[in-house]
């Protein structure tokens, strides 16, 4: 075996070292000011909807049994029917201060304690992207975002690029996994499920007719699975992120005309 010589060793510990210091360095805050207040402000929507659409009954009130996660079967719902408009309306009420910037993260783990425990009140109503809130709404309890306030642009600061990359590396994460999620013989040779779901748009004038169609269907699932397999690359380089950011725009917003997925695209 070969030891490894003092001069190699000082050159990793360098490397590591620089890397730390590139990760502290100061970044302009307006980015994670932006994301605090969009993602803020997407899931007091989405409280509002929820309640709107009778989701409160008809989810977790009304229910006399409940399917809960294993290991999490005394996470129940709070308090019957007012209660549970309570946790909705806290949702909601969190979200605003996180979007506005009041006690940012203070409101980002008021919004994931009751956000979370609302998802795991019923297995059987869970959505992927109910864990990505959860997901980034912890985050946004970590990660410093206050420095720009929404009321108070006055009010500015310097961010660390650290925060920067907390947060891309978990939208790396969702982009990656939803692609190698899509490596299966119903996605990528069969079109499934795209082709059973956009049998419901066959009525859609124009492009109707051309939707139904199992080689558009197949089309489609080659495209989200590029798509995901390979936008992250193309968002974190500087020279390329605009131009992606726009492909992505247009991707979610699709895919949201398309499929009732309610807030996920946004």
């Amino acid at each position: 075996m070969t030891e490894t010589s003092p001069t190699a060793l000082a050159a990793v510990v360098a490397r590591v070292r620089g890397a730390a210091g590139a990760l502290d360095a100061p970044a302009p805050p307006h980015g994670l000011a932006a994301f605090r207040i969009l993602f803020g402000a997407v899931m007091a929507f989405a409280a509002a909807r929820y309640a709107s659409m009778g989701w409160i009954d008809s989810i977790i009130v009304a229910p006399s049994y409940h399917f809960t996660y294993a290991y999490l079967r005394w996470i129940e719902p709070v308090g019957g029917h007012l209660g549970a408009n309570l946790q909705v309306a806290i949702i909601g009420a969190s979200a605003l201060a996180l979007a506005v910037g009041i006690r940012a993260r203070a409101s980002a783990a008021v919004l994931f304690l009751s956000f979370t425990w609302l998802e795991l009140t019923e297995k059987a109503a869970y959505l992927n992207h109910y864990y990505l809130v959860s997901l980034l709404a912890l985050l946004l309890a970590i990660v410093r975002t206050d420095h720009v306030w929404a009321l108070w642009p006055e009010r500015e600061g310097t961010a660390r690029w650290r925060d920067y990359w907390l947060l891309r590396g978990q939208m790396v994460m969702v982009y990656g996994f939803a692609s190698f999620a899509k490596i299966n013989s119903d996605w990528l040779l069969r079109g499934e499920p795209l082709h059973t779901w956009l049998q419901a748009h066959r009525g859609i004038p124009f492009v109707g007719e051309w939707l139904v169609m199992s080689e558009v269907a197949i089309a489609m699932s080659w495209g989200g699975f590029l798509f995901d397999g390979t936008i992250w690359l193309f968002l974190l380089h500087p020279r390329t992120r605009a131009p992606a950011f726009a492909v992505a725009l247009f991707f979610h917003i699709t895919v949201w005309s398309l499929f009732p997925i309610g807030v996920f695209s946004w």
